[in-house]
């Protein structure tokens, strides 16, 4: 008999396609795949749709690290002061407490996923966005300032510029 916890079937999380609970954050689709409760706290996975010329403003997260790998389109990126592009098949990691922005640069969406280490994120995307609904179209795009100021802190994270990519506010 295996006695090997890490060998226990009950702890492997599969994600069909199509599968994961999808928000709509400012004009983001943000499909979570995995949450701290499936991971045992280890790892939040989600699936973003940017629009074009879109993403979050400058911030910090306090807590956990963040990678990005692009799955079809571009993304720009600003951290800790570089400014890079990754294209489709590119990937970046940003440790917590580095100072980041992504954006879309193209005039088409991207597709990217976003991993974070340990997990908890994903309470910051359930409180801010707006359930998808099927056949239901976005609900808009621009930050609603005030509830990200209400709810980024309970998640570790300090937005340092009050202005997204493709904002002109």
């Amino acid at each position: 008999m295996d006695t090997n916890p890490d060998h226990d079937p009950a702890k492997i999380v599969h994600v069909p396609p199509g599968g994961g609970h999808s928000f709509w954050v400012f004009g983001d689709l943000d499909i979570i795949k995995t949450t701290a409760k499936d991971t045992g706290g280890e790892m939040t996975f989600v699936e973003t749709v940017v629009p074009p010329r879109s993403g979050p403003p400058l911030h910090i997260h306090e807590r956990e690290s963040e990678s990005i790998y692009v799955l079809d389109g571009e993304v720009r990126i600003l951290a800790n002061g570089l400014d890079y592009t990754i294209p489709t098949g590119g990937f970046t990691y940003m440790p917590k407490n580095s100072v980041h922005r992504f954006e879309n640069t193209l005039e088409t969406p991207s597709r990217i996923l976003l991993i974070f280490l340990p997990s908890g994120i994903e309470g910051y995307f359930t409180e801010l966005g707006v359930e998808k609904v099927e056949g239901v179209p976005s609900p808009g795009g621009k930050p609603d300032w005030d509830l990200l100021d209400r709810v980024a802190p309970k998640y570790g994270l300090d937005i340092v510029e009050r202005q997204a990519p493709g904002d002109p506010s």
